[in-house]
């Protein structure tokens, strides 16, 4: 093993710091990097800054949204979903179930009539048709939905899956009815 080029703490003994002059009264060092405490540092001198030519930033001037006509007294946007009575659970899953249903029902019948065309044409342009037709249907309408569907939750998962759904579609379609009557 090599010698060591200094004095080692585990060779020599160690040294104890010296007894303060008057025990109980904290001494500081001499220096310290660190300001004095309840003195304020003197801001150190430095040349002024010069302003760049920045662009600015004008926020666009607020709107209000009463200046706007509301056009429409039904729907999401008109907030109706706000008023309408809700059930104690949520029923978001079974609206997007409800949404799935109504693609698979809507794309079924085009499909049904091109599959003479082509199997695969008649496929993908019925789920394409069915996708468009349940957007339509359900577009503005979403949260409405959700709410009247709340009402029939059960709090079970397992037994509002079977039939939330279904009261989801039923209720979705007859909204896109009245939707297209103007009523």
């Amino acid at each position: 093993m090599t010698e060591s080029d200094g004095p080692s703490f585990l060779k020599a003994a160690p040294v104890a710091p010296p007894e303060p002059v008057q025990p109980g009264v904290i001494v500081r060092p001499p220096t310290t990097p660190f300001r004095e405490p309840g003195v304020v540092a003197e801001p150190k001198a430095s040349a002024p800054r010069e302003m760049k030519n920045i662009p600015t930033y004008t926020p666009p001037p607020a709107r209000n949204r009463m200046e706007e006509p509301i056009e429409e007294t039904v729907g999401d946007r008109a907030g109706e979903h706000l008023g309408m009575e809700r059930g104690k659970y949520g029923a978001w899953l079974y609206v997007v179930l409800a949404f799935l249903l109504e693609v698979v029902v809507l794309g079924a019948l085009p499909a049904a009539g091109l599959r003479y065309i082509s199997e695969d044409f008649g496929t993908y342009a019925g789920g394409a048709m069915g996708l468009v037709a349940a957007y339509f249907i359900f577009r503005n309408r979403w949260r409405c939905i959700e709410a009247f569907s709340s009402r029939f939750c059960s709090g079970l998962m397992n037994l509002s899956i079977l039939y939330v759904p279904l009261v989801a579609f039923v209720y979705a379609n007859i909204r896109g009815i009245k939707k297209v009557s103007g009523s």
